[in-house]
């Protein structure tokens, strides 16, 4: 799994509000169900962890990371529309 985002990397050292977390949680599940991806049972078994810090699919972690940047960086603190 070398080369994919993984919990130990310095993106994920960022804190955050419980506030600011709800809203990217929410931003990366809408995102998700808009692309039509997987179902709700799909969606929690890829966001399994592994013991290297890696997630069951490996682009979920950067999946988040892209919410945490929409919600974080762009500004969209009350933009999120969950489907």
């Amino acid at each position: 799994m070398a080369g994919y985002t993984n919990l130990n990397d310095a993106e994920f050292d960022r804190q955050l509000t419980l506030r600011e977390a709800y809203r990217v949680m929410a931003q990366y599940v809408s995102d998700h169900f808009e692309r039509g991806e997987l179902t709700t049972g799909d969606l929690l078994a890829h966001l399994s962890l592994l013991e290297s810090g890696g997630s069951f699919d490996p682009a979920t972690l950067d999946d988040f990371l892209n919410a945490a940047k929409k919600v974080l960086d762009e500004g969209q603190r009350g933009a999120i529309t969950v489907r």
